[in-house]
């Protein structure tokens, strides 16, 4: 009879892709999956750091327990670079991590984010009304826990990267923080991107690169509201084969000319100041 793992002495991940949420970090995670020398965790977001750092190291550690024989593991929490506690957590726990962020126009990204809720069911108001209403919901909560808030409703908040990425850098040495602009770097380069990630950890940039499908984590509209929180409810296998036969992906339209100025107007002093930051041209944002 074989002996169970001590998971007290286990692997920790070398790699921490923290966010932004809604910006192509699914596929990326997929991406760094699909490359032989790196494990990534399923599920892709562990939340450890934030939600469920009351389980332990152990349980952090088992979630890793499928990449032995690997050279790098890795997991994929969004909210990890926007929340305060889980960066001093991160590197407290994890100080010679390589940290990887994706930023995508902020005006995008908070569009992206309001329809994958609207999809979801989580958001009914009108994109201006839920903009609106953005500062009270973070600070009431609208029945939500204070961690869920800036998950669901911090559309314009998740997208003022630069604060951020400050703190990371407070945490963690230029040399261990990676950040990719999604448009420029994944959706125009994206084989030279992954080149990129895999020199920051330490792999050969030439390696050939295995890519899964190109569109992943999509909004979709589900056929019964009741059935999906069923499905929410069940072991992770079982969910997934309630989604497949309850949802069909949806097309969200385009952010009309007017209400994108206006949010425009809102990331106007934080763009530029980015980009120097940064080091870096982001006039694709324009």
């Amino acid at each position: 009879m074989t002996a169970a793992p001590d998971l007290s002495t286990g692997r920790l991940p070398d790699l921490l892709l923290v966010g932004a949420a809604r910006c192509g970090t699914t596929g990326l995670a997929r991406r760094l999956g699909a490359q032989p020398e790196i494990f990534m965790s399923n599920p892709k977001e562990l939340h450890f750091f934030d939600d469920k750092w009351d389980r332990g190291l152990a349980w952090y550690r088992s979630q890793f327990a499928g990449g032995a024989g690997t050279a790098l593991a890795g997991e994929a929490t969004t909210s990890y670079m926007y929340e305060e506690a889980a960066v001093a957590r991160m590197a407290d726990t994890l100080p010679r991590a390589r940290v990887l962020a994706v930023l995508r126009n902020p005006v995008d990204r908070a569009w992206s984010h309001y329809w994958f809720n609207r999809a979801a069911g989580f958001e009914r108001l009108p994109f201006g009304e839920a903009l609106a209403q953005e500062p009270a919901r973070l600070a009431t909560g609208a029945g939500l826990r204070p961690a869920d808030r800036p998950r669901r409703y911090a559309y314009v908040a998740r997208g003022r990267y630069l604060s951020q990425l400050q703190r990371l850098a407070r945490r963690y040495p230029a040399g261990q923080l990676l950040v990719l602009i999604l448009e420029e770097d994944l959706a125009d380069d994206a084989g030279g991107a992954l080149a990129r990630v895999r020199s920051f950890l330490g792999l050969d940039r030439a390696a050939a690169a295995v890519d899964p499908p190109e569109r992943v984590n999509h909004p979709v509209r589900f056929r019964s509201r009741s059935l999906a929180r069923l499905g929410s409810r069940l072991p992770r296998p079982l969910a997934r084969a309630v989604s497949s036969v309850n949802s069909r992906p949806m097309r969200y339209p385009p952010l009309e000319p007017g209400p994108r100025r206006a949010l425009e107007e809102r990331f106007a002093e934080e763009i530029p100041g980015l980009a120097r930051w940064l080091d870096r041209d982001l006039s694709c944002w324009s």
